[in-house]
């Protein structure tokens, strides 16, 4: 397995190490904490849903962020549920690697260059599901407006008329960032100082580097 590292191995017991944290085979499960914290649930010692026979997340983290000298890329796996899951596939797809890879331009921080690789694929892809870090997202369809949102960074209920910077902003949020707008009081849905105009603060927001730099704080990216 490319992921396991390291075995060891004291009283009896084994202990894989899986980059991202340490797993028990005497008891069957991690003994170390999901490094993403609430961000991957409220249990921190899960994995994969707890459902390992469906899905699969070697790294114990929803999306990967990895660096080769100047290169960083941010890899994500997002399976589609509902009708016509195909097609939304194909388009959520393109719409999000075309936003976060600034129309293959590729956008820069530091002395880095960001690479978003995004998988989109329909749940019933047998070839590409069972491709962890995963992430599941539900189709509505309704033809009345629905607000897209994403939970706990993993799952999310898109609308199917969603506009290409809502789907951007809604895999800001499997990218650990959170909304910057108020979301109640008299500035409701307004973007809270100092995001104006940007992706996560607002509609029809563009990426800003503050959202780039939140992004690689979590794989902990040299790129000063």
């Amino acid at each position: 397995m490319e992921s396991l590292r390291l075995l060891l191995r004291f009283d009896r017991r084994s202990f894989y190490y899986y980059r991202a944290r340490y797993y028990d085979t005497q008891i069957g499960r991690f003994i170390s904490e999901d490094p993403s914290s609430f961000e991957g649930g409220v249990n921190f010692y899960t994995y994969a849903f707890n459902n390992p026979s469906l899905f699969q997340d070697p790294e114990g983290l929803d999306a990967q962020i990895s660096q080769a000298g100047n290169t960083v890329t941010i890899t994500a796996t997002i399976l589609v549920h509902g009708r016509n899951s195909q097609a939304y596939s194909n388009y959520w797809g393109w719409i999000i690697n075309h936003w976060w890879n600034n129309n293959g331009q590729f956008f820069h921080v530091g002395k880095c260059e960001l690479h978003f690789d995004v998988t989109v694929t329909p749940f019933w892809d047998k070839q590409t599901k069972r491709r962890g870090p995963t992430n599941t997202v539900y189709i509505d369809s309704s033809p009345a407006y629905m607000r897209s949102h994403v939970i706990n960074n993993h799952i999310g209920y898109w609308w199917g008329g969603a506009q290409g910077w809502e789907i951007a902003h809604e895999f800001g949020h499997i990218v650990y960032l959170p909304d910057d707008y108020y979301k109640s009081g008299p500035h409701k849905d307004q973007p809270k100082p100092p995001h104006v105009g940007h992706l996560m603060g607002e509609a029809y927001g563009h990426i800003d580097q503050d959202e780039l730099q939140r992004v690689l704080q979590k794989g902990a990216c040299k790129c000063r």
